[in-house]
């Protein structure tokens, strides 16, 4: 059960390690023109070059709900066919915009809100948990109690000019937390799935702005290394095209979609717990709104091979699935 818990749990950090965008607010739409008159001047802008810049407004709470859901073949060692997992999985947390840094940039606290779980194997129920539940319901889960003490922590994250997170505080703080008084290798494994690098990469949206303004047509590239601790590093090779302009849940978006190829190299420290990534395929669309200077809505599909060797031995998977970002409320910060 251990082991299937730690696989389960690894291959979620995964999927929201690659997600580039978050979703759709519910703070009101960008209001469009009508008539003759205004016609020409909204084809005007439309055509007009687009410099999509990541923008957080202190005193602003973004609430955000990460969806994904997995299917898996494992070819597990002494067994003649693979065994066929499920898995859904919702993340909850919440970016709070603090005050600006100097020099440009902006404090934004991260906040770890829910969590919730189900997966099957061979249509057999394999896990069920949720944070909202009453803690009476976790049974014998070996990852509840560190998963619950997450629920509420937080974090802060300090982006540069750009929207691009340079910097995390609190780390320590954060894992003494969700891992303190646990097993020795429980804590690595925490450490491994959560490490900076992968807390940053939950608000990476800038990293897949163009930097420079783009008209409708425009293409860019971008690449991505999000270190996954003693695991490695996983190496993301993205292509981005500005499609269109799209009326989007309420909001005026400019509709980009992206695909490219994800792989992955070993870090070369020896671990319980050795991955390899092949023949990994991702494609997406993502909306940006100019008027909220955040991308509002982000759509994911991922496939690939995942090779994991566990304690020596091997278990290999194939896997597919679909993830999706949600900016489900804006808010204004308590006084």
């Amino acid at each position: 059960m251990k082991k299937f818990t730690y696989s389960l749990l690894f291959c979620a950090v995964i999927g929201s390690a690659l997600l580039l965008g978050c979703s759709k607010a519910k703070d009101g739409g960008a209001a469009s023109g009508s008539g003759t008159g205004t016609s020409t001047t909204a084809a005007a802008a439309v055509n007009a070059p687009l410099d999509m810049k990541i923008k957080w407004t202190v005193g602003k709470k973004y609430a955000q709900r990460m969806e994904m859901a997995q299917k898996m073949d494992m070819n597990m060692p002494n067994m003649p066919q693979p065994m066929k997992q499920e898995m859904n999985l919702t993340e909850d947390y919440s970016f709070s915009a603090l005050k600006e840094r100097d020099g440009g940039g902006t404090e934004v606290e991260l906040e770890f809100v829910g969590f919730k779980i189900d997966s099957k194997m061979d249509e057999r129920a394999l896990m069920s948990f949720d944070t909202s539940q009453d803690v009476s319901q976790d049974g014998s889960n070996p990852m509840a109690s560190t998963i619950r003490k997450m629920i509420g922590a937080h974090l802060k994250l300090l982006s540069d000019a750009d929207g691009k997170v340079d910097k995390v505080e609190g780390y320590s703080e954060f894992m003494g937390r969700v891992a303190g008084g646990g097993k020795p290798q429980d804590r690595a494994m925490m450490q491994s799935f959560f490490n900076e690098d992968t807390l940053k990469q939950m608000c990476a949206w800038a990293k897949a702005m163009p930097g420079h303004p783009v008209k409708i047509g425009d293409t860019w590239p971008v690449k991505l290394d999000v270190s996954m601790g003693p695991m490695g590093t996983m190496i993301m090779d993205l292509k981005y095209t500005f499609k269109n302009w799209e009326q989007h849940d309420d909001r005026k978006c400019a509709r980009l979609e992206y695909k490219g190829t994800m792989t992955s190299k070993p870090s070369g420290v020896p671990t319980p717990m050795a991955m390899k990534i092949e023949k990994g395929q991702l494609s997406g669309t993502t909306w940006y709104d100019p008027e909220l200077a955040m991308v509002v809505d982000t759509v994911s599909d991922q496939d690939m091979t995942m090779k994991i060797t566990m304690q020596g031995k091997p278990m290999n998977s194939k896997i597919a699935q679909k993830i999706t970002v949600k900016l489900t409320e804006v808010t204004d910060l308590a006084k």
